[in-house]
C-alpha cells in the first residue's frame, strides 16, 4: 500500500509542479519580420499575456516606414493591441521619399517632386518660361536615379529669325 501512496503522491507532486511552472513561464509566440528591402531585424518572443506589442521600426534608405502588416500583400495593418495566438511574420510597408527638383529660369522658380531613386526625363520637366526675343532650354538631358535635391538652370539664347525681303514682287 505504501508503494501506491508514494506513486499517488509523486503524481500529485508532478501535476502541482507543472501548474506552478506553467504559471512562471507564460506561453510565448515568435514574431518574425520581413522588412521588404529594409534593414534585417531579429525575431522577437512575446508573451501571449501581453497587453500590446512593442514593435521595432526598420530603416530603409530613401523610404519612409509606413507600418507593419499581417500579410505580404500589405492589406491588413497590424493592431498592436492584438497579440497573435501563434508564431507569425509581419511585413513592412514603405513609401518612397520625395526628392525636390528645382527649376530656375533667370529667377523664375518652379518645383517638381519625384520619388527617391526615380528618373526625370526632359519630357516630364516643365516648359522653360518664355523670354521675349530668346529661346530657352533646361541645362540637362534628363535626370536618372534622383536621390538628393537638385537644381536645374535654364539657358537662354537669342532667337534667330529668317527675314525675306520682297521688292516689286521679287525676292
Amino acid at each position: 500500500m505504501n508503494g501506491k501512496k508514494l506513486l499517488l503522491a509523486l503524481i500529485i507532486l508532478i501535476m502541482a509542479a507543472t501548474v506552478v511552472l506553467t504559471g512562471c513561464f507564460p506561453e510565448r509566440i515568435t514574431i518574425s519580420f520581413e522588412t521588404n528591402g529594409g534593414e534585417s531585424l531579429s525575431s522577437v518572443k512575446v508573451p501571449v499575456s501581453s497587453e500590446s506589442l512593442d514593435l521595432p521600426t526598420p530603416v530603409r534608405n530613401g523610404y519612409v516606414f509606413d507600418g507593419w502588416y499581417y500579410d505580404s500583400g500589405l492589406s491588413s495593418k497590424v493592431d498592436i493591441k492584438v497579440i497573435p495566438e501563434e508564431d507569425c511574420t509581419f511585413y513592412a510597408k514603405w513609401t518612397p521619399q520625395l526628392v525636390t527638383v528645382t527649376f530656375n529660369a533667370d529667377g523664375v522658380i518652379s518645383y517638381k517632386y519625384v520619388s527617391y531613386g526615380s528618373d526625370l526625363p526632359v519630357s516630364e520637366m516643365p516648359a522653360v518660361p518664355e523670354k521675349p526675343g530668346y529661346d530657352g532650354r533646361w541645362l540637362t538631358d534628363g535626370l536618372t536615379d534622383v536621390t538628393a535635391p537638385v537644381t536645374i538652370f535654364a539657358q537662354y539664347f537669342l532667337a534667330s529669325y529668317s527675314v525675306t525681303y520682297v521688292a516689286d514682287g521679287e525676292q
